[in-house]
């Protein structure tokens, strides 16, 4: 192509192309509709450029798009314009496709051209829309990375377009008219009659000839006396209304004067436009002028902090735009999880809730043989003198992911049966009560993953009292069990001055048929009712297991609160009697317990209403901390047999010796 010159006459005309510049937080606001809202939807949406034409600035000439530029509200028949007189509105279509082959191959952009050749018919007519684009792209949201290639169709129309003269020094009283028209008016072209009363350019109709009229154009481009590429589909749109016309004087308008020209265009004349379908040009060209795209890539100018938060929160993301649109992302950012242990379990769970602020609690240090079987330690955390392991947890998961808002407790949970014989040893004890208390008031879940069932009873009894979701995972050599305990325990129906001296038959040994409260009828138990881990004898402590069962019993235990999390009732969502519910929520059903036996490799998941005679649920137990408080904890302690007596069982093992003792034998010679 040839360039406009102050001296030749009768050159090519040359239209200087525009160059797309897209702002980082244009792309930044891409990321977020793409993961929040639009998804998988390849749909076209409107979307708004802007260009300047302050006079061969840097600027000039470039497509720009920032983080306001989509609005999928906005009216794409009537562009608005800015309220700066040296910025223009462009108003196109974008279209963001899903992989990097839709981008490159599977998207006709030859096709485009051609619909946008039969559009023309249509904008050619409407002033407004002379200058449609289309901005096309693939985002790879997990990287930052970002392919795009932008079409601003233009026609080749009228034939023979050239320049016939060019003053390169306009009439300094054009330039001020042409100015105050558009502030007041809005940033467009529009037409001078006798270089001196502005009108719109859709009065051209009405106008006698070309030769008392000149189009103001703001020029938008960067290249000294050559003209923006806009002008291309003005100058088609006026041969096509003005048949008569070949020729059009132009003010090439930019903000400072020295930049203004005024450039005479002429054109071949045209015979016949009915049928017409002019050819079609318009994708942007590089650096080099080979049509391609344009890739950047903006990891490196994020914060590495950022960018690995917005990785975790995308493949969250997309769980819910593929496999689960209804599921609430928010339930499980809001919440607070205490880790109970940070053994094997504890390592693994912690993994496994990465994403979520959760604290650690327990009183054992690193050892030598802890490394292979619990993942978040390490061979230096053995070789260093007392190391925490609560604390050494902690430390690792922030290392792995250091926006984890995690802490460890290096503290000692009190037991039933270990008592103290010291001042100081109930000091420790009760302090050790208290701070565990406010770690559990302070959570929304809790995870009893310790060692040993005794460690359990205090954390279980203090989650029941303050109304807390707790999942405790226990594990056998090759079987393991993950078990929600009931959230919001009803309150018995038996008096409370009665609860100690109520009479108890044989059958309240039986809890899946006996309560201190009115049971759920039919197939389904409410979260209310289910039992905890204490509601009999079930798994004693066990440190040696199979290798690969703790993380098979993390995963569950995982799995099962994020079901539960779901659900409309949350902690309070029931389980199934006979069967699993799939449907309960948009993760899957959500069992009162899992077993696991990897000797056959075979689940179960069955269901056991809570005992309200429970030593660590039941409401005598529950009503006894809220009155009495350290001082029953303080019995217990001292005692364990007590448990049994405040919640009636030893009554009942009582009434169960002395029927056993009225049985009367029979011996082989005596008959009935």
């Amino acid at each position: 192509m040839t360039s406009l010159n102050e001296k030749g006459t009768h050159s090519r005309l040359a239209f200087v192309p525009f160059v797309t510049f897209t702002d980082p937080l244009f792309w930044n606001e891409i990321n977020r509709l793409k993961v929040d809202k639009w998804r998988l939807d390849e749909s076209e949406r409107p979307i708004v450029a802007t260009i300047t034409f302050h006079g061969s600035q840097p600027s000039d000439g470039l497509l720009s798009f920032d983080q306001h530029s989509i609005a999928e509200e906005v009216d794409r028949t009537v562009p608005k314009q800015t309220a700066q007189p040296s910025v223009l509105s462009l108003h196109g279509t974008f279209l963001l496709l899903n992989t990097k082959k839709a981008f490159l191959e599977d998207f006709n952009r030859k096709e485009f051209l051609e619909r946008s050749a039969e559009s023309s018919k249509e904008w050619l007519t409407e002033t407004q829309r002379l200058n449609p684009f289309l901005l096309t792209a693939w985002a790879d949201v997990k990287n930052f990375s970002y392919s795009f290639w932008t079409c601003v169709p233009a026609l080749v129309f009228p034939d023979n377009l050239r320049q016939l003269s060019l003053d390169a020094s306009p009439n300094v009283q054009l330039h001020k008219i042409s100015l105050e028209f558009i502030a007041k008016n809005g940033c467009h072209p529009f037409l001078l009659i006798d270089d001196k009363d502005p009108v719109e350019l859709k009065e051209l109709a009405s106008v006698d000839s070309a030769e008392n009229v000149m189009l103001v154009f703001p020029n938008p481009s960067r290249v000294k006396f050559q003209v923006g590429w806009p002008l291309r589909n003005i100058l088609a749109a006026i041969a096509r209304l003005r048949t008569d016309f070949t020729n059009l004087r132009i003010l090439a308008l930019s903000r400072l004067a020295d930049a203004c020209f005024i450039v005479n265009i002429g054109w071949d004349p045209v015979d016949e436009i009915v049928g017409l379908l002019p050819r079609c040009v318009g994708w942007e060209r590089d650096s080099t002028d080979k049509l391609t795209f344009r890739e950047v890539n903006l990891r490196a100018m994020f914060d590495p902090i950022k960018v690995l938060e917005q990785s975790v929160e995308l493949n969250l993301k997309l769980i819910r735009w593929r496999h689960a649109p209804s599921i609430d992302l928010q339930r499980f950012a809001s919440l607070r999880v205490l880790l109970l242990g940070s053994g094997t379990l504890g390592c693994n769970i912690a993994r496994a809730l990465l994403g979520w602020g959760f604290t650690f609690v327990d009183y054992a240090t690193v050892s030598y043989n802890n490394p292979i079987r619990q993942s978040l330690f390490t061979f230096d955390d053995c070789t260093k003198d007392g190391v925490s392991k609560a604390e050494a947890a902690a430390e690792a998961l922030k290392r792995i992911y250091p926006l984890v808002d995690a802490k460890g407790l290096h503290m000692k949970i009190p037991m039933p049966g270990y008592p103290y014989s010291s001042p100081e040893g109930e000091r420790r004890v009760r302090e050790e009560c208290l701070r565990l208390e406010e770690c559990v008031r302070n959570c929304d879940v809790l995870f009893l993953v310790m060692d040993s069932r005794e460690s359990r009873w205090l954390p279980t009894l203090l989650a029941a009292v303050h109304n807390k979701l707790a999942i405790t995972v226990a594990l056998g050599f090759s079987d393991f069990v993950v078990i929600r305990h009931g959230a919001n325990p009803p309150q018995s129906v038996l008096p409370d001055d009665a609860l100690l001296t109520a009479s108890i038959s044989a059958s309240d040994a039986f809890p899946s048929t006996s309560s201190g409260f009115s049971i759920s009828k039919g197939t389904e138990v409410s979260g209310a009712e289910l039992g905890c881990y204490f509601y009999r004898a079930l798994d004693q402590q066990c440190t040696i297991s199979r290798s690969g069962i703790s993380m098979i019993a993390s995963g569950f235990s995982t799995e099962l609160l994020a079901s539960v999390l779901q659900h409309e009732l949350g902690a309070e969502a029931p389980a199934l009697l006979a069967d699993v519910d799939e449907g309960a929520t948009q993760l899957g059903a959500t069992p009162h317990q899992i077993r696991g036996f990897l000797s056959r490799f075979h689940l179960m998941m069955p269901t056991v209403r809570r005992y309200d005679r429970c030593t660590a649920c039941g409401h005598t137990v529950r009503q006894l901390y809220r009155t009495e408080g350290f001082a029953f904890l303080d019995r217990i302690f001292q005692n364990p047999v007590e448990l049994e007596q405040v919640t009636g069982l030893a009554e009942l093992q009582r009434q169960a010796n002395e029927f056993q003792s009225e049985m009367i034998e029979l011996d082989d010679n005596e008959s009935v």
